[in-house]
């Protein structure tokens, strides 16, 4: 049933016998999963686009699925690290892959693709798309109505994604959706000018840390202070010890 899918007669017999992961690592030398930051070979790349958006798509086409979502996340992370020309390469690849034809993916419409990015690099990489004679087909841009801006978190949400942490590391339960061992100053200094998530979170841990580091269970504005003005806490050796009496 696979074969007549489409799936290479290999992969399909690894998948019909439950030893995909196997099939891959065959393509290794090393038996790696991981994939090489800079490829040794490059026929491996040929190899993954193929299995991909060939062997599992039919596979999964086979299986009834009538379509997915691929979600590729800090694209940035490809894009920033290449040069002109090699994003320009880039984009013809993904391109071949996700809405030229080429591939049993794009024959058979199955992946949506999501991507999310830095706007610097939603920039440099629509430049790219245009630059490579894509933007007929499809638009990749910040102003395209395919494209959603994400802003920064008001105060109050950027409150819930904290409440939302503290929830699921507390040892007690009844205090779920409160904002201990934080006061109401305390997380107000938090939250100032901090609503990107990420730098959010890693400041919160540095004020936990530090209430630790000072064996105490409330988390004041002098405390949050203190602790974003010297970021580098030392933890406890009881550090678990520590954290649990801290919340």
């Amino acid at each position: 049933m696979l074969e007549k899918e489409g799936v290479q007669r290999n992969a399909a017999y690894a998948l019909a016998r439950g030893n995909y992961e196997n099939y891959l690592r065959s393509f290794r030398k090393d038996g790696n999963l991981e994939p090489l930051y800079i490829p040794r070979d490059t026929k491996i790349l040929d190899y993954s686009r193929s299995f991909l958006f060939n062997d599992i798509v039919n596979y999964l086409r086979c299986a009834r699925y009538e379509g997915g979502y691929l979600f590729i996340d800090d694209i940035e992370n490809l894009v920033d690290q290449m040069a002109r020309r090699d994003r320009i390469e880039f984009a013809k690849e993904f391109a071949l892959c996700t809405v030229r034809p080429g591939y049993a993916n794009t024959a058979q419409k199955f992946f949506s693709c999501v991507l999310t990015t830095h706007q610097q690099a939603s920039f440099s990489l629509s430049q790219a798309w245009g630059e490579a004679g894509l933007a007929a087909i499809a638009r990749l841009e910040p102003s395209a109505p395919n494209s959603v801006e994400l802003p920064l978190p008001q105060p109050d949400q950027a409150k819930e994604i904290l409440i939302a942490h503290l929830d699921y590391y507390r040892t007690d339960s009844k205090e779920n959706g409160t904002i201990k061992p934080f006061t109401q100053d305390g997380i107000e200094t938090l939250l100032k000018n901090r609503q990107l998530p990420r730098v959010l979170l890693s400041c919160a841990a540095n004020v936990v840390l530090q209430a630790v580091h000072d064996e105490v269970s409330e988390i004041d504005a002098k405390l949050v202070s203190k602790a974003l003005e010297n970021p580098a806490v030392v933890a406890l050796p009881d550090f678990a010890k520590g954290i649990d009496s801290a919340i």
